[in-house]
């Protein structure tokens, strides 16, 4: 998982959202200190939720050049409750 994340009106309090496929970023030597990430949840979640279903996106960046970016989906379902 990315990051956990609360849901409102849902059978549970927070999910875990993640990529639905892994990616991999190749990056030059010693670059590992200006790598960036960036968690962007579209909030607030409500229930249901959907692992099919994009709530937000992580975007990989280097210095200012975009090198990837995914959507994030719930790892699990969260039904109304």
């Amino acid at each position: 998982p990315v990051e956990s994340v609360r849901v409102w009106k849902g059978s549970a309090d927070t999910v875990d959202v993640g990529v639905a496929q892994s990616f991999a970023v190749t990056l030059p030597r010693r670059a590992g200190d200006s790598l960036q990430t960036q968690v962007e949840i579209r909030a607030p979640l409500e229930a249901p939720l959907d692992p099919a279903t994009p709530v937000g996106m992580i975007r990989v960046r280097l210095d200012d050049r975009m090198l990837a970016e995914a959507p994030l989906v719930p790892l699990t379902a969260v039904a109304e409750g």
